[in-house]
């Protein structure tokens, strides 16, 4: 059973309110003086503040019931027994919890599953300069066939800035062979190359 609240709060009291108190507690038969730990578990104190008043309560006396049918004189207090040392501070048994900090996740090995098609193997790309240097003589070669055959079908000396400079012109003819063969060798180096799709390979083939 708790102790009776001291002046109505349970907040933790002084030790002079809450002497009287614990000397109305009730004792077992052969006990002076409550235990430190019943002090503790009434008056929701803890053990410094338990064992002050279990000190107090060994060398305060009780102060005598007062009396008006008798003319007694009070007998002199006796002299106060000298004060035994305050009980040891029992630490708390439950340890604090220890806060732990979080473990970064270990990293895991990806495991391939056993229907997983193997990565295709890495297309090797063509050699381009031999491409280039067949080109070259064959693009010379031809010039001048491609130039005389766009003459042949209307292409000639035309004046691309008239007004601003008269005496430049050009031979419109020389489209046919830079078309064309640029067309030609672009073509060659797609179909050639292994970066473009098979649709596009084939269609510049």
């Amino acid at each position: 059973m708790t102790a009776p609240t001291i002046n109505g709060t349970r907040y933790p009291q002084p030790i002079e309110d809450l002497l009287p108190a614990a000397r109305a507690l009730d004792l077992p038969d052969g006990e002076a003086f409550p235990s430190r730990n019943r002090l503790m578990r009434e008056f929701r104190i803890g053990a410094p503040k338990a064992g002050e008043l279990l000190a107090l309560l060994k060398t305060t006396p009780a102060a005598p019931p007062d009396d008006t049918t008798e003319a007694a004189t009070p007998d002199p207090a006796p002299a106060p027994a000298a004060p035994e040392p305050a009980p040891p501070v029992v630490p708390d048994p439950t340890p604090a919890p220890e806060i732990t900090p979080p473990t970064p996740p270990a990293e895991v090995a990806p495991v391939s599953r056993p229907d997983t098609p193997a990565p295709p193997a890495p297309v090797r790309t063509a050699v381009v300069w031999p491409v280039v240097l067949l080109a070259l003589p064959a693009f010379v070669a031809i010039w001048s066939g491609w130039v005389g055959l766009g003459g042949l079908t209307g292409f000639g000396i035309v004046h691309p800035l008239p007004g601003i400079w008269d005496s430049f012109s050009i031979n419109s003819a020389i489209t046919l062979p830079i078309g064309v063969e640029t067309y030609g060798a672009y073509a060659l180096y797609v179909w050639l190359s292994g970066r473009v799709p098979e649709r596009a390979r084939r269609f510049a083939k």
